[in-house]
């Protein structure tokens, strides 16, 4: 093993994840593999660099230099036509014939994007030359970045450094050869590209102030961020000002909220606010409802991210737009939904037979119901009549697992939601193939609002109608944005809710709508609430109660934290399994276990959420099926 430093245009990535990249380095003699395993720091085609590390000889991989430390440098002359190389469209050939025609200014050329200097190359389209100057400046610019970077950063501890160097090389990606210019006229432009705290480092070297407008603003839209990320689409002064206060400091809230209100005036805008004619309910709770009303003002706005807020009036226009859209009836007659009966026998409920017309009648329409409801038998139900009626059903769940119980319960094909756009991706002429399709989206309330945006533009100009089936009090969407639930308060979308329950007991049912309804519920013969004090260990009442209870049927222990399910489950399966035979080789599992698969498997029959139990931890038992 030896030190060395090499010089050259990275040619190809050969590996890459989170944490490593592997890459063909074109030097002056020879091309070398690197390998870098420094997460600061990333490479892309084309980019000129100079790497230094320890060259080993990797018994699997040959002979690698694994960098330590990785810079981008300008273009030699030697090492030109390699660089000319990584361009798009450009040979061997026409690399050398353009060195050849600039011997000793091609640099000089390049710098001043004379493209029409390049064209008088044999072979040398316009499209091709522009291609040359953009590589050369973005290589140029990479140059310059990084110094610039470390020159403000000079008294940063390294380890913060190389985070927002990444962070700036990211933001070349998008500012190009001016990223130098736009963090210069606003460090807070980092942000984007990394954390508020970096960009705050950043700034703050270059001498920012802690009232600065460009940091009130920026840690505005910090907030919002965070809020998004937790799944709030827009959030209020009061729901943010203890974390905006954490961040800017309390005498400077009002001053950072007021910036954020005059750059929603700017074009573009960095943040929307959208103004309320009524008080904020929770501002009633707080001390803001007796301040001025200048600042009452500010306090009853919401605020949200630009993008967020497009898509969500995208959302909003398109369903507005098919409810309001008149949409032919799906011909069944009264009479035969009155008397039609499901496989157990049973003719349909008076709220089934109410939500089985209004999906029938209605181009949006929402069915809510817990666990027990019926709204597999709606589904079925109308399935049937639908395609009686000679129409098309297209249904889809979040999850493989609930698709597949989707096929199993109606008798009909499903897919998940991604699978579906996939197929429409793949096939445009997709939806022309089915006939007034109606388009039944399961657990809908588990889908958010980037979901149903990728939905509704699937669907532009399509006549398609859409029923939601879900339960609101259940399942929360897997991303921001409340769907399902935003539905269900609107006035003029065609809703029906099913609340007789006919798989749980009275006194399930009698808790459940009792939490639905935010009320604090009534013990009984079915669900009992375990108590305890500081001195008592729950995990051991979990276990006492739980193997009592067992003795006489399944039970389940709800908890009101999910580290606390994750406890009593690790502390009851001890107990449970501990005659069970473990599994060598991973002696956590137990046979006889019950397990959940957490991927799709299309060789295997599985998908994510199914479902079943450990029999062996042979390998032999697995490869003969």
């Amino acid at each position: 093993m030896e030190m060395m430093n090499e010089i050259g245009t990275v040619t190809r990535l050969v590996f890459e994840t989170k944490k490593l990249q592997v890459f063909s380095l074109k030097t002056h003699k020879s091309t070398i593999k690197v390998r870098l395993s420094d997460i600061q720091h990333r490479v892309e085609k084309g980019d000129h660099i100079s790497a230094n590390g320890m060259l080993v000889n990797d018994d699997n991989y040959g002979l690698q230099l694994h960098a330590e430390n990785i810079r981008h440098t300008p273009v030699t002359h030697d090492l030109l036509t390699d660089f000319l190389l990584q361009g798009t469209g450009i040979g061997e050939a026409i690399a050398r014939r353009v060195i050849a025609a600039f011997p000793q200014d091609l640099v000089d050329v390049l710098e001043n994007k004379d493209v029409d200097a390049l064209c008088t190359v044999e072979r040398v389209s316009r499209a091709l030359a522009c291609v040359m100057v953009k590589q050369w400046h973005e290589n140029a610019g990479k140059v310059a970045l990084i110094p610039f970077i470390e020159s403000i950063l000079i008294n940063t501890p390294v380890t913060v450094r190389n985070q927002i160097k990444q962070s700036a090389k990211v933001s070349y990606a998008y500012y190009k050869e001016k990223t130098v210019e736009k963090l210069k006229e606003d460090p807070y432009r980092l942000w984007s590209f990394g954390s508020f705290k970096s960009a705050d480092i950043f700034a703050k070297a270059m001498g920012i102030k802690d009232d600065d407008k460009r940091r009130l603003v920026c840690a505005v839209e910090e907030v919002i961020f965070k809020g998004f990320s937790e799944g709030h689409t827009q959030v209020y002064p009061l729901e943010f000002q203890e974390r905006l206060g954490k961040i800017v400091g309390s005498d400077n809230v009002i001053k950072a909220i007021v910036a954020a209100n005059n750059s929603a005036n700017e074009t573009p805008p960095r943040i929307i606010v959208r103004h309320n004619e009524e008080l904020n309910p929770t501002s009633a709770k707080l001390s803001v409802e007796n301040s001025p009303t200048e600042i009452r003002r500010l306090y009853n706005q919401s605020y949200s991210l630009p993008g967020t807020a497009e898509i969500e009036l995208y959302v909003q226009e398109q369903l507005q737009c098919r409810i309001n859209e008149n949409i032919s009836n799906i011909n069944v007659t009264a009479e035969a939904i009155a008397s039609y009966r499901l496989p157990s026998g049973h003719l349909l409920s008076h709220d089934q037979y109410n939500a089985v017309t209004t999906v029938l009648s209605n181009a949006v329409t929402v069915i809510s119901g817990g666990a027990g409801t019926g709204k597999t038998s709606i589904l079925y139900a109308v399935n049937d009549m639908i395609k009686e009626a000679g129409c098309h059903v297209l249904q889809v769940a979040l999850s493989g697992k609930a698709a597949q119980r989707l096929i199993q319960q109606t008798d009909d094909d499903a897919f998940t939601i991604s699978r579906l756009l996939s197929n429409l991706q793949k096939d445009d002429k997709y939806l022309d193939k089915l006939h007034d399709p109606v388009f039944h989206i399961d657990e809908a309330s588990m889908v958010d609002l980037l979901t149903m945006f990728k939905v509704l533009k699937a669907f532009e100009n399509k006549a398609i109608r859409l029923v939601f089936i879900g339960d609101w009090a259940q399942l929360p969407p897997i991303g921001p944005g409340l769907i399902f639930h935003r539905l269900m308060q609107c006035k003029g979308v065609p809703k029906v809710e099913l609340k007789i329950n006919y798989r749980s007991t009275d006194g399930i049912t009698e808790v459940s709508e009792s939490i639905k309804s935010g009320e604090v519920f009534v013990p009984n013969k079915d669900v009992e609430i375990i108590e305890y004090d500081d001195t008592q260990n729950i995990l051991d009442i979990v276990s006492e109660k739980y193997i009592e209870a067992d003795r006489t049927g399944n039970v389940h222990a709800i908890a009101a934290t999910r580290a606390m399910v994750a406890e009593a489950n690790i502390h009851l399966h001890k107990i449970l399994r501990k005659r069970d035979k473990y599994i060598s080789a991973t002696p956590e599992f137990r046979i006889n276990d019950s397990v959940i698969y957490k991927n799709n498997n299309e060789s295997l029959g599985l998908v994510n959420g199914s479902t079943g139990t450990i029999i062996s931890g042979s390998t032999k038992d697995y490869n003969n099926g």
